[in-house]
């Protein structure tokens, strides 16, 4: 990867898929960040106007299916990720692609797909138990 990319503070993070459950479980688990610095992470801005601006700190803040989702994507040249962490139920999916320059792949189009599947998959199973 091009030095001066891994250097920019918004491509210094770099995981494999096999990273990526490790790290979720520690920012679940409060032991990447303490519970203070993750609350004001996971916390709307808000703009001068006193507008509420959907964005914490590097992800997105939203509701989906009822619940709160936050979501970030990254990309470098030749590699793009989306990971969607859907705060009652504690499910997280991440979608990661190789890219060949024509565009971006369409992941969050993608990790809502997964995660409406596992939704269908945990109702399903609760309904047969």
């Amino acid at each position: 990867m091009d030095d001066e990319m891994s250097r920019a503070a918004d491509g210094g993070v770099l995981f494999s898929a096999r990273d990526w459950a490790p790290w979720c479980q520690a920012l679940a688990a409060s032991t990447l960040l303490d519970a203070e610095t993750k609350a004001l992470a996971f916390q709307s801005g808000r703009l001068r106007t006193g507008r509420e601006a959907p964005y914490g700190a590097g992800v997105f803040l939203e509701r989906c299916r009822g619940e709160a989702c936050q979501h970030h994507t990254g990309s470098v040249p030749g590699f793009a990720s989306q990971r969607m962490a859907f705060g009652g139920s504690g499910l997280q999916v991440l979608a990661v692609s190789n890219t060949d320059g024509d565009g971006e792949p369409p992941l969050e189009a993608l990790c809502l797909a997964m995660a409406c599947l596992l939704y269908t998959s945990d109702a399903a199973d609760e309904e047969d138990s």
